[in-house]
């Protein structure tokens, strides 16, 4: 029968066009599935002829075409929607109301619907219009399982369709993004908030609420302070090394960054954090902050330092001097020292008088000649410190930002050093050109080119150089640029195993060294092959460091091939940018055209078979495929990294609250600390309690106001003992408190 909605208990006898129009005419179905309605129309004035609208029923069907299911973190919620779950029927334009009802709950969360009153509550059943409308989502309350389900049925109507799916959650670690980390320009102003245009951070793949969103400050800023404000800003905290702010502190203009004084020069300055929610944490992230300063009117010089190798320079007035009107003394605080030397404070004006390391000086001790910079004696051109220039009258707001660069004149101190020892290997009675693979010298003084390194030798037992030019007398004297450009070759003649002594010289100063040779049938063999770790679902280039080959023949580049005799099982060899490849030589491992993609397969390993040869002379071997999960890439994270206070002349326990690295998925056993520079004035030590120390132990010296010591953090994972990866290079300071 025809029904109308504005009354639906009798079937319509009359109805206009406005009502079909409006959507409120429609057709109830009972009986036969055949039938027809005698309609006659009406203008009030003139009826046409009776009409006969056909009615034909037929079965409905309904196909689920979305289920997706969902992929979120433990403890959070996400909206189910269409995309993740819908239906389509073969009655599209009849407006089908489609109900899915849960047969079987979720075991640790349930589905919601979101009343009229803003609460979510659990149900057992929810419909298509409810999902379009974002009024159904799935909350994970229990349990840290990796993955949970719930079974529905769904219904069109009166009619109940008997297949019951499944929809089914994937839990997944949750991860922190910085979505905005911009510069923050201050324009001759002494303070600027943070806004969310300038640091803004999210989670996913589901989303944390802002205040669950928390910053800590790694490292603070040198030349001002990071301020958290109260909830009517009216009083405000000096964020600290180890303090925390929100992302809803940052959304509420809570957060702002403020100059220690009125600063007359521009600046670059920085702060680090790392963001962590509901046990995760980001990389640590910087941000920059730079400053435009107003006009200013004074006397600014800083002129360059030139220092001899290892030298030593005053740094007097003449290179440094800043005077303004109503300053009569300044203070010079090092905010970065040098990398290459350091700052020495002299008790006298000799220039040969001891000095202290410092961090810290006077105008007054610049115009006495007394501030120095002190070269370490690396082979290095240049160097440069950042200071921040302060009156020392507290009452007089400036300061000045600054940088002191420092030129580096080299010495030619250091004789020639070998970077490889390796035996010169020989066909027997036959010739080898030798290689910057077989004998390199470099001299350590920068600048040096290879034609001023300059070999000598004496007689050898079993053969003699000669040039590949002229094979007609032997050479006692070559150089390095002759062996880079292969011009230099050694014939064989005599006893299978000799040394070659020689003498290598860059013009001032010379080293002696041996040159071991071995004479031999023709041979290849493979000489490195240390494979390759990538992640599942990643690719690596594979080159001459992972693979490698020795041979005594003069042979290299595309005269070395390789053919791979079987693939690999669970990824892919591109040679060039071309797949399906099945030779590559030496000079595409030179070149980084070799490559292996992995295609996601869930083995820990894979390997491909290869041959090697030169000519008729070959070998085989194994390249080998270590395949980690992503976990295993995840950066190490600096938990803490503060300043330790140490009574002077003691020892103190480096403790995990005050030094400590740590990755979510590697044992701490395995995160092993290398000493990369040592401390200047104490000693490191393990197991203190075990192991006294003793005067000659402990390098102790008094007066002393700050030590470090620089450590690089190597991973030998659980997974793999071959592959270190270097993560960090940190500096722990340590501050002594005299008495």
């Amino acid at each position: 029968m025809i029904e109308s909605l504005h009354n639906l208990e009798k079937a319509a006898k009359h109805f206009t066009q406005e009502d079909i129009n409006f959507g409120l005419i429609s057709y109830l179905h009972s009986g036969k599935p055949d039938t027809q309605i005698i309609l006659k129309v009406s203008d009030g004035v003139s009826d046409t002829p009776n009409m006969i609208l056909r009615v034909a029923a037929f079965e409905l069907k309904v196909l689920l075409i979305n289920n997706t299911g969902l992929n979120l973190a433990h403890k959070t919620w996400s909206f189910i929607t269409p995309t993740n779950l819908s239906c389509n029927s073969n009655a599209a334009n009849q407006n089908i109301e489609i109900k899915f009802q849960i047969t079987d709950l979720a075991r640790y969360g349930s589905v919601q619907r979101l009343r009229s009153n803003n609460k979510w509550q659990a149900v057992n059943q929810f419909t298509n219009r409810q999902l379009e409308k974002g009024k159904i989502r799935y909350e994970h309350t229990s349990k840290q399982p990796q993955v949970d389900e719930f079974k529905f049925k769904i219904y069109a109507g009166e009619q109940e369709f008997p297949i019951i799916y499944t929809f089914r959650i994937t839990f997944v670690s949750l991860s922190v993004e910085v979505v905005n980390n911009a510069e923050l320009l201050i324009d001759q102003i002494q303070e600027s908030f943070i806004s969310e245009g300038f640091l803004r951070s999210i989670t996913k793949p589901s989303q944390t609420s802002p205040e669950n969103i928390i910053y800590t400050i790694i490292s603070t800023p040198h030349y001002g302070s990071i301020f958290l404000s109260s909830g009517d800003l009216l009083h405000h905290n000096r964020l600290r090394v180890s303090s925390n702010f929100t992302q809803e502190d940052i959304a509420k203009g809570r957060i702002k960054y403020k100059l220690h004084h009125k600063t007359y020069s521009q600046f670059h300055d920085t702060f680090e954090f790392i963001v962590s929610s509901k046990g995760q944490s980001s990389k640590i992230q910087i941000f920059n902050i730079r400053y435009k300063p107003p006009p200013f009117d004074a006397m600014v010089r800083m002129k360059d330092i030139d220092v001899e190798e290892g030298g030593k320079h005053r740094i007097t007035e003449k290179y440094l001097k800043i005077e303004r009107k109503g300053i009569d003394r300044l203070i010079y605080n090092i905010t970065l020292p040098p990398h290459n030397g350091h700052l020495t404070l002299s008790k006298g004006m000799s220039s040969n008088a001891p000095g202290i390391s410092i961090q810290q000086f006077t105008s007054e001790e610049v115009y006495s000649g007394l501030v120095s910079y002190q070269h370490d004696g690396t082979e290095t051109t240049e160097d440069s410190f950042y200071f921040v220039a302060y009156s020392s009258n507290p009452d007089v707001d400036f300061q000045y930002v600054g940088l002191m660069n420092v030129n580096i004149i080299l010495k030619n101190d250091n004789p020639p050093l070998r970077i490889l020892e390796k035996v010169l290997n020989v066909v027997t009675n036959g010739e080898r050109i030798i290689t910057s693979k077989d004998l390199t010298y470099i001299d350590p003084d920068v600048n040096t080119p290879p034609y001023k390194i300059i070999y000598s030798r004496r007689k050898i037992s079993n053969g003699d150089f000669y040039h590949i030019n002229d094979r007609s007398q032997p050479i006692y004297s070559f150089t390095q640029d002759d062996i880079n450009k292969k011009t230099i070759l050694f014939h064989h003649d005599g006893p299978i195993y000799s040394k070659a002594h020689i003498t290598v010289s860059d013009g001032k100063l010379s080293t002696s060294g041996v040159l071991e040779i071995v004479a031999s049938d023709p041979f290849v063999e493979v000489f490195n092959n240390s494979g390759i770790v990538i992640p599942r679902n990643g690719y690596s280039t594979i080159t001459n460091h992972n693979l490698s080959v020795e041979t005594n023949l003069n042979a290299w580049g595309n005269s070395v091939m390789y053919q791979i005799i079987r693939g690999p099982q669970y990824g892919y060899i591109k040679v060039q940018g071309k797949s399906g490849v099945k030779h590559f030589t030496e000079f595409d491992l030179e070149n980084n055209d070799l490559e292996y993609f992995h295609n996601g397969d869930m083995e820990s390993t894979d390997e491909f078979r290869f041959k090697v040869s030169i000519g008729e002379i070959a070998t085989d071997g194994i390249f080998e495929i270590k395949i980690y999960p992503e976990s295993y890439w995840e950066p190490l994270l600096v938990v803490a990294n503060i300043t330790a206070e140490v009574e002077e002349n003691s020892e103190y326990v480096l403790e995990q609250s005050v030094f400590n690295i740590m990755h979510p998925s590697i044992s701490p056993k395995d995160i092993v600390y290398h000493v990369k520079t040592k401390p200047k004035y104490g000693k490191l030590q393990i197991d203190s309690k075990q192991r006294p120390a003793s005067d000659d132990e402990y390098d102790l010296i008094t007066h002393m106001e700050y030590d470090e010591f620089g450590v690089a953090v190597e991973d030998f994972s659980s997974f793999n003992h071959e592959v270190s990866l270097i993560n960090w290079n940190e500096r722990v300071r340590i501050k002594l408190r005299e008495g």
